[in-house]
């Protein structure tokens, strides 16, 4: 039986700075059948010129120039073309940003999981490092990885239940996870999502994903950036990934248009929140507020948090709602970004 391979894809944008940990732990992992497609979204900080360095030691390393239009969408989309033109037959594909990096033994771990189960997914813990913290959380570490069925999976991703809504493996990004070449290659990244890209790509993939594993003990780090602590108020992220799957809701599982509802009130919120944060005048909280209005969808056997947030959005007068927001803003404590990476 021949060894699996595995797809690493890597949008790069002026990550100088952080790029060399994060491909060097590439080149560390115990499993190395793999290639690397990153590619260059117009850096300027001698992000390219790192990349050309890898690729001229390395063979495994492939550097692609995006061409096709700035942005994380385009960039990825790139390097799976990049993939699929290459005529190297995958198993699996692998999304990395390049200001993150691995522990030695994640894809060892994933790529054993997932071939001795025949699984199409593999989901591992996150640890969130600042400058200062790097101490991974708690695990139970009760079995060497979990199999999930559909709903588990969905479960998990969405967070539907108690043990899911704190575990290190829950996060909304693709960076803890590792896809079959089955599930995503005919999969392509929607460039219009300036954010909430991952959310978008995962909603598409989900309905392909019969069978996954969890493993609690493998690590993806991620640095906690002051750059990607964001006020952006256009609906250009999870809510607009949502949106993007309503008009086929009908057709997916009930647990899946649950969490879909339910993400939705929650990006919506978030965008609510960012608007006023921002500029407490933004008339662009009414058109939000109205916008989502207009859905009209029935959230059923939604959470009690996602309830209550239902409600207030739906049944207080906009103004009462704006003045809501505004109290939450003015009571939240600030965020401490001292101890972030820039």
């Amino acid at each position: 039986m021949s060894l699996p391979r595995i797809a690493i894809i890597i949008p790069v944008y002026n990550t100088a700075k952080y790029l060399n940990q994060c491909l060097d732990s590439i080149l560390l992992q115990t499993f190395q059948n793999y290639i690397v497609f990153a590619t260059n979204d117009h850096s300027s900080d001698g992000s390219r010129e790192i990349l050309e360095r890898y690729q001229q030691t390395d063979s495994r390393f492939r550097l692609i120039d995006n061409n096709i239009g700035r942005g994380v969408g385009n960039a990825r989309n790139s390097a799976i073309r990049a993939m699929l033109d290459s005529g190297i037959k995958f198993d699996f594909v692998y999304f990395m940003d390049s200001d993150d990096y691995l522990d030695s033994n994640v894809l060892a771990k994933c790529i054993d999981g997932l071939t001795s189960t025949q699984s199409d997914y593999a989901v591992f813990s996150v640890n969130k490092i600042s400058k200062t913290s790097k101490t991974k959380p708690e695990t139970s570490r009760t079995h060497e990885y979990k199999i999930l069925n559909h709903d588990e999976i969905v479960q998990q991703y969405f967070r539907l239940t108690p043990y899911y809504k704190h575990h290190p493996s829950s996060a909304n990004f693709l960076n803890n996870k590792i896809f079959s070449f089955n599930s995503i290659k005919n999969i392509r990244f929607d460039p219009s999502l300036k954010r909430g890209g991952d959310a978008g790509y995962f909603l598409n993939i989900l309905p392909n994903l019969t069978k996954g594993i969890l493993i609690e003990d493998a690590w993806f780090n991620y640095r906690l950036r002051k750059s990607s602590i964001t006020c952006q108020v256009k609906r250009s992220g999870a809510f607009n990934a949502c949106l993007a799957i309503l008009p086929q809701l009908d057709k997916r599982c009930e647990l899946e248009q649950i969490g879909i509802k339910n993400k939705l009130i929650s990006a919506i919120w978030t965008e609510l929140e960012q608007i006023l944060t921002s500029n407490p005048k933004d008339p662009s909280f009414f058109r939000s507020l109205q916008a989502y209005r207009n859905l009209k969808i029935n959230f059923y056997k939604t959470d009690r948090n996602s309830l209550k947030r239902k409600c207030i959005l739906e049944l207080l007068p906009e103004k009462l709602v704006k003045v809501f927001f505004l109290v939450k803003i003015k009571l939240r404590k600030p965020k401490d970004l001292s101890d972030y990476f820039e």
